[in-house]
């Protein structure tokens, strides 16, 4: 399972204690808190298309193995 919050972390940028760089435009803060409103007030497009992915991925897993059910009319074949 992919992780939805992976690109953000991966965005957030940390050269001091105090001192965070936002990944995806270099904007600066001196707080955690204040990148991540940051992230929600600017970069929500950019976050939300990761969890719309990764949910698509999800359905579409769902879906094969439901598929792959009914192929076998709800049997487990075992492969020789």
């Amino acid at each position: 399972m992919r992780d939805i919050f992976g690109p953000q972390q991966a965005a957030k940028q940390q050269h001091r204690p105090s001192q965070w760089t936002c990944g995806f435009c270099g904007k600066s803060f001196y707080e955690e808190k204040y990148l991540e409103l940051h992230f929600d007030n600017r970069h929500k497009s950019l976050i939300n298309m990761v969890r719309i992915e990764n949910n698509f991925v999800k359905i579409i897993g769902l879906l094969i193995g439901f598929n792959f059910f009914l192929l076998t009319g709800g049997r487990r074949r075992i492969l020789s």
